[in-house]
């Protein structure tokens, strides 16, 4: 369910880099630390289902000192 949610907010984001706090806020229930490496694991295993590769990203980027960014094209239904 975190992870889904994760993947929810960067997608209603797209294009837009979001640090852990902003992550971590717009995620319901959860409760955390600004040390905590949450975020980081949690991208990494949606990285990991979705096929993603850190080093060469189709689907979500990693901005130096900033955050995730999810750039994918997103189709609407």
């Amino acid at each position: 369910e975190g992870e889904f949610q994760l993947l929810s907010v960067l997608i209603q984001n797209k294009g837009e880099a979001l640090n852990r706090d902003q992550l971590m806020n717009n995620m319901k229930h959860r409760d955390w630390y600004p040390t905590d490496r949450t975020i980081d694991v949690m991208i990494a295993r949606v990285r990991k289902k979705l096929g993603d590769d850190r080093s060469n990203p189709k689907y979500i980027s990693t901005a130096h000192g900033t955050g995730y960014i999810f750039i994918a094209d997103v189709l609407s239904p």
